[in-house]
């Protein structure tokens, strides 16, 4: 998890479940806990990237595709904010 040039930002990622659909199809969920410790507000880009032909089919925070095999998501956070990142994506291959 790179994290940038920010000492007081953090981030903690973690796999909430996992499901084989079929032969070739999972479905993975993940949490993402984006925290500021700092005193001044932060603009943070989570990038995600999963392999083969993928579907993000949840998410509680907006995203971006930013080319096959990778998206973004941003998150503005206060001074001492945390937010979690919540998504669920669909991959086939």
């Amino acid at each position: 998890l790179a994290l940038g040039r920010s000492f007081d930002v953090g981030a903690e990622r973690k796999r909430t479940a996992f499901e084989v659909l079929s032969l070739r199809q999972t479905r993975e969920s993940f949490e993402i806990d984006v925290r500021n410790g700092g005193d001044l507000p932060e603009t943070v880009e989570v990038v995600e990237r999963h392999g083969g032909h993928w579907k993000v089919s949840a998410n509680n925070v907006g995203y971006k595709k930013l080319d096959a095999t990778s998206f973004q998501f941003t998150v503005d956070l206060k001074p001492g904010e945390s937010k979690k990142v919540v998504y669920t994506i669909d991959m086939t291959w």
